[in-house]
């Protein structure tokens, strides 16, 4: 048994040189103080102990409230604006006029169309 790093011939050593320090008479008062001394200290860090678990669940209460209060991950934003994008680009296809290819004029069209217009002829 070690009580921070003092075995029991250790501890019986202290106790023969404070009894022969402090003599026979004063021992039994002087532990008893001691022991009062060790009781209020267990009872200090009770308490410290309980006020930093108290401290714990409100920071834990106030994460769990600043999650629900801050906007998304980024993550979910970069889904959210491609999902945007991709809407758009819907809305875009259905707004352009439906044009035929095939009646569609471009330059080279003309060309083509010329020339088989004067085939024909």
């Amino acid at each position: 048994m070690d009580i921070l790093g003092v075995g029991i011939p250790e501890l019986i050593f202290i106790l023969l040189i404070a009894m022969m320090v402090f003599g026979p008479r004063r021992l039994p008062e002087i532990a008893s103080q001691i022991g009062q001394y060790v009781r209020k200290f267990r009872m200090m860090s009770q308490t410290v102990q309980a006020e930093w678990q108290q401290q714990i669940k409100g920071a834990a209460a106030l994460k769990e409230e600043a999650s629900r209060l801050l906007p998304p991950s980024t993550k979910d934003l970069t889904a959210e604006i491609k999902n945007q994008v991709a809407d758009t680009m819907n809305i875009d296809n259905l707004l352009k006029p439906k044009v035929n290819p095939d009646k569609e004029k471009t330059p080279e069209m003309d060309k083509i169309d010329v020339i088989k217009e004067k085939t024909d002829e």
